[in-house]
């Protein structure tokens, strides 16, 4: 047969090497399997935590148990899922899988105390760990069959082990700060709190770790990354480990509602508006159920440090949305870090609904350039968070909806019925039990945005702060000052559809303060919801012109917001600390006193209370100003005091009337309440502690129990 010129072979020409296929992987799996290093990392570490858990049970290490499982509740349960899904990587395969974690233990937890159907906790918690550790095994199956059968191509190593300078200074801050935090463990902090106890060497490690992010321009984005990450855990672990117990005695009211859900399986709505919305506890004390933890103290007391690095995970998923480059995805990520400066990051459901509200916006959010409809892993997260943050927090589905509804405005959703659908579990529960949302709806707050707006000091005015109260608020504005000034640098230099988007989200949460004040806590949430969006804003690619400008108040405005960061959140830790011997001498109280009971801090509300299942069976009371009497001379007298004390609670015109025909009363003295007396000058320590010695001396009230400086009396004489 005569081919063609074209197609006849050249007399010089080799024919093609024919070699045997390698049929150590069917040829498909070789060339469509791709190793994903993040689902890879996310099976091994989730299958860790089983083991550390399993291995806890069998030799009998109930700490070992509690951290394995309670980790893995974290992040395995939501990840398990999306392992075999490649086209969810990186930020959102982490992101995605906390929050489907996060609503999956809630929702359970809600289901389960609901239905009365507690019993069922412990094979609930199997059917649904089983699979979800078979999915993370199967990912670590199929990423090591092709790393053992394939060698990998040489190739350059990145940048942030090629040069890591950076990385090593960083290193070392962390290294440092950890061994200061160690050896401060149990600290009591003095009137100069947690910034003036700890050791030189933590605020060292700090500056090492905050220089490298301060020099962002010079340094590889990884480096950055490692920085930033290395931040928020220093911050937010510092106090978690010097301090053996969690911070602020309002935490102990979480800690009893929790306790109750565990003691009595169910939740009972007429108690209080928390078991209305029961979410959170009934989610954690679900776990608590499957570990046989009576208490959650411990999971409060480590929940702050947690909760931090699943915000900087869920934020830097929404900083890719927003279409930042990394460099500048991870400066918003550290502006947003060091301007939280509000406090709320500790165990209540606020900041449980506030990490799933993070990971709302960006499962909502889309970019000009994105596919237009939500994939089926975008609908299923954005319901499943909804559901739970409906039924854990009043407040926050209507601060999500504000902000879904500006992304909507200028085109940012596609789904624009998602603004609305956003509303209907909130608004079918808050339905349920308005009885306690009509408590924040008052007529004469509606439009007095003056009033609204005013924070909880203001309700104070005849207090005396002392230095470290004016430091603290000096720091929540130097804190969150610098991130506005870069937003609105920023915003009038770019004046785009972007810009405009952010600045819009930012402003959402001033419709609360129209409204209501929210327990005069409406400024607060206004900060709290407007940071994502002004840290985002921020952190834009400046136009030319300006690009010097903002680069050089980006650098300088790091280091100030961390400096603002200390003293705003760790400033106040010598009253907002819980003492042992506090919260001893209130379960002791709790647990023996009969129900009904009357209890009186002596101080301010300052006190670990309601911190049992018992939390709800007595009414509390708090007396500041017994340290106003004094003698003639007008020298204080501790006896005087004690008696003005007693005849004040015994009058029948006085708001704590105690009958001890009919109802026994007791006072409690404790080291918070003498430190916050101190604080706002109300009382010395001196004068506490003469108190409560003439307290124990008197006739009229007997000790009960006495731990440190901690003591409980019950009143013996009508």
């Amino acid at each position: 047969m005569h081919y063609p010129a074209s197609r006849q072979r050249h007399p010089n020409r080799r024919a093609p090497l024919r070699t045997r296929p390698d049929y150590t992987l069917p040829p498909t799996h070789v060339a469509a399997h791709k190793v994903d290093y993040v689902h890879f990392a996310v099976a091994v570490t989730v299958l860790l935590f089983l083991a550390a858990a399993l291995l806890g049970y069998l030799a009998a290490i109930r700490p070992l148990v509690d951290t394995g499982l309670f980790l893995f509740a974290f992040i395995g349960i939501g990840t398990a899922p999306l392992q075999r899904l490649s086209a969810c990587t990186g930020y959102q395969f982490l992101s995605y899988g906390i929050g489907l974690s996060v609503a999956t233990v809630l929702l359970v937890g809600f289901g389960l105390a609901e239905l009365r159907i507690w019993g069922a906790a412990p094979y609930l918690f199997l059917l649904i760990v089983v699979p979800s550790a078979g999915s993370h095994l199967l990912e670590l199956r199929s990423a090591l069959w092709p790393i053992r059968h394939r060698p990998f191509p040489p190739r350059a190593l990145p940048p942030f082990f090629s040069r890591p300078r950076w990385a090593l200074v960083s290193t070392s801050g962390a290294v440092l700060c950890l061994v200061s935090a160690l050896v401060d463990r149990n600290l009591d902090p003095g009137p100069k709190g947690l910034l003036g106890s700890l050791s030189p060497a933590w605020y060292f490690g700090l500056v090492l770790i905050v220089a490298p992010i301060a020099a962002y321009r010079y340094v590889s984005s990884s480096q950055l990354a490692y920085s930033a990450i290395l931040l928020q855990l220093v911050l937010g672990s510092t106090s978690v480990i010097v301090f053996p117990e969690p911070l602020y005695s309002w935490t102990a009211r979480q800690v009893g509602i929790t306790s109750y859900v565990i003691a009595h399986g169910s939740v009972n709505s007429n108690i209080d508006i928390f078991q209305a919305w029961p979410g959170f506890f009934a989610g954690v004390a679900w776990l608590c159920t499957i570990t046989h933890i009576s208490s959650p103290l411990a999971i409060a007391r480590w929940f702050p440090a947690l909760l931090d690095l699943g915000l900087l995970i869920a934020f830097r998923h929404l900083a890719d949305r927003v279409g930042l480059t990394p460099r500048r995805a991870w400066l918003a990520t550290t502006l947003f870090c060091a301007g939280d400066v509000v406090g709320q990051n500790y165990f209540s459901p606020q900041s449980a609904a506030y990490l799933l509200a993070l990971i709302v916006f960006s499962a909502a959010f889309r970019s000009r350039t994105q596919p237009t409809r939500l994939s089926i892993i975008d609908v299923a997260v954005l319901v499943m968070c909804l559901a739970a943050i409906a039924v854990t927090h009043q407040l926050t589905p209507y601060m999500i909806t504000g902000a879904l509804f500006m992304l909507a405005v200028f085109g940012y959703i596609k789904a624009r019925v998602l603004v609305l659908l956003s509303l209907m579990p909130a608004i079918v529960w808050a339905g349920l039990n308005f009885r306690y949302v009509k408590e924040f709806i008052s007529p004469n707050a509606f439009g007095n945005i003056a009033s609204n707006i005013a924070p909880p000091g203001h309700l104070y005015p005849n207090y005396h702060d002392d230095l470290s109260i004016h430091l603290s608020v000096a720091g929540q504005v130097v804190g969150f000052l610098p991130i506005c000034l870069l937003a609105g640098l920023v915003f009038l230099a770019r004046l785009d559809r972007l810009s405009l988007m952010l600045g819009s989200c930012a402003a959402t949460g001033l419709g609360l303060v129209v409204v209501s004040a929210y327990g005069q806590e409406g400024l607060l949430r206004i900060v709290l919801f407007g940071l994502p969006w002004m840290a985002c804003l921020a952190a834009l690619e400046p136009v030319r012109g300006y690009k010097h400008l903002l680069n050089i108040v980006s650098s300088a405005s790091i280091p100030v917001m961390v400096l603002g960061y200390l003293f705003a959140v760790m400033g106040l830790d010598y009253y907002y600390a819980v003492r042992p011997d506090d919260i001893t001498v209130v379960e002791t109280f709790e647990r023996s006193a009969p129900a009904g009971s009357s209890l009186i801090t002596i101080g301010e509300a300052y006190m670990p209370t309601q911190l049992t299942p018992r939390y709800s069976e007595f009414p509390l009371y708090d007396y500041p100003d017994v340290f106003a009497s004094g003698d003639i001379l007008g020298h204080f007298n501790a006896n005087l005091a004690v008696r003005t004390f007693t005849t004040y609670v015994t009058s029948p015109s006085s708001f704590t009337y105690c009958n001890v025909s009919t109802i026994r009363c007791y006072a409690i003295t404790g080291e918070e309440p003498r430190a916050q007396l101190a604080s706002v000058g109300l009382a010395t320590v001196a004068e506490y502690n003469a108190f409560s010695a003439a307290l124990s001396r008197s006739p009229d009230w007997r000790a009960v129990a006495t731990y440190g400086h901690s003591a409980l009396f019950r009143l013996v004489t009508p």
